[in-house]
């Protein structure tokens, strides 16, 4: 099954450089999904073995998402008075709100877990009781605006290269990782990490002409970087109390086994990227204990405010799922659309996202207001191997910002600022 993998995944990625002949959103996403199915076809954990007619349906999906993005690959002419964006007018102010949430919720937390010298003790307690929802921030979202911050200042360091934006870039950063250790998850972290290097990646991509720079100093500074993010990662899981009780095969590779032993590649980060795969291949036999709304899996936080006015439980987090030796409550970005919508759907969705990301990213290259949907939307398809983002609060609500931000913006608000 590797092969056969390997094998149609190389056709789609030529199908899309065919296309498009340079970076593209879609073709990230291609790459990501064919690692990821490779990943998985190895087997080099006691999970469900996948179904191949699974990875052929995945595979196609990804297919169907290439064929949006050509669909949607358009050209457009550069208008300067276009350019104008209420986002970065207030930028400051967004940065400023955000950071002062999160102070908030910070000083909120350490009088819940008993002071600072309580905090790393009790970070397991704290994450078991956002899990469980009996702890919730007294300002929600506010503190994910930080997520607008990370793509403002990424690409601000590149356009206005001097120590303000460095240090306020720091700052910004930082106040993602304090965001992310309030409940001592990974979700907020990698978002805001992924934002910030897109946001950073993509202005210096588009001010070299949209040609690739590449020098040895990039490369150290980019490897040291992915490192101590996947090194940061496996802390917040120590510090939080997490057991290491994921174990691959044995007789794996010695690669791999010294990448685990060197705390790069362990078992729960494989479990991570090719649990959701499983996951997913299970949903079509498991019978869900309840049947939400017609939309409310992918579009969660759509639903949730009006079930409150009515005084109706809200479900945060999926239902989880056997998949062998471990259960997951993440079934890839596809998983909620399927529930949601059907098999017709499932096929449906993936010719909306390639053709709605590759338009955003095509009006991006000649209008740069469209940073901020661009990167997000491509830190959407990035996570879609594990989790459907659009489900997340977290993560919605500065999109809608956004979005709002573009309606204001074509209105004239100029006039108020």
């Amino acid at each position: 099954m590797s092969i056969l993998i390997l094998g149609l995944g190389l056709i789609i990625l030529i199908l899309n450089l065919y296309f498009f002949k340079r970076l593209n959103p879609i073709l990230l996403f291609s790459v990501i999904w064919i690692f990821v199915l490779f990943l998985s076809s190895l087997e080099l954990m006691k999970l469900d073995e996948v179904k191949w007619d699974t990875y052929l349906l995945l595979l196609f999906l990804v297919f169907f998402s290439n064929i949006g993005a050509i669909l949607g690959n358009r050209k457009y002419l550069a208008n300067i008075e276009d350019d104008y964006f209420v986002l970065d007018k207030l930028g400051h102010i967004i940065f400023f709100v955000s950071i002062v949430a999160i102070s908030i919720n910070f000083y909120f937390v350490l009088r819940y877990i008993g002071g600072f010298s309580s905090f790393i003790l009790g970070a397991s307690q704290l994450y078991h009781d956002r899990i469980e929802g009996t702890f919730k921030p007294p300002i929600p979202y506010f503190g994910s605006l930080i997520f607008i911050s990370c793509v403002f200042f990424g690409r601000e360091t590149v356009i206005k290269p001097n120590m303000g934006n460095y240090f306020f870039s720091l700052v910004t950063l930082l106040y993602t990782i304090l965001d992310t250790m309030l409940s001592f998850g990974r979700a907020n972290f990698i978002i805001g990490f992924l934002l910030y290097l897109l946001s950073f990646f993509l202005s210096n991509f588009k001010k070299g002409s949209f040609a690739f720079k590449i020098g040895l100093r990039k490369i150290v500074i980019s490897f040291i970087s992915v490192l101590l993010f996947f090194l940061f990662l496996n802390l917040i899981r120590d510090t939080r109390g997490g057991t290491e009780d994921y174990y691959f095969k044995t007789g794996t590779s010695p690669f791999v086994e010294k990448l685990n032993e060197l705390g790069i590649f362990r078992p729960s980060l494989y479990f991570y990227l090719v649990g959701p795969v499983a996951a997913f291949d299970n949903i079509f036999e498991h019978e869900f204990i309840a049947k939400n709304p017609t939309g409310y899996e992918t579009f969660a936080p759509l639903f949730r405010p009006f079930y409150r006015l009515f005084d109706i439980d809200v479900d945060y987090y999926e239902e989880f799922i056997n998949i062998g030796d471990k259960e997951t409550n993440i079934g890839t970005m596809f998983k909620p659309v399927f529930l949601d919508f059907g098999i017709f759907g499932l096929y449906f969705f993936p010719l909306i996202i390639g053709f709605i990301s590759t338009l955003i990213f095509q009006k991006w290259k000649v209008s740069e207001k469209y940073i901020y949907l661009n990167v997000f939307f491509i830190v959407y398809l990035v996570m879609g191997i594990m989790v459907n983002l659009f489900s997340s609060g977290q993560f919605f609500v500065p999109l809608v910002m956004i979005f709002v931000s573009h309606f204001a913006s074509k209105i004239k608000c100029k006039l108020l600022f």
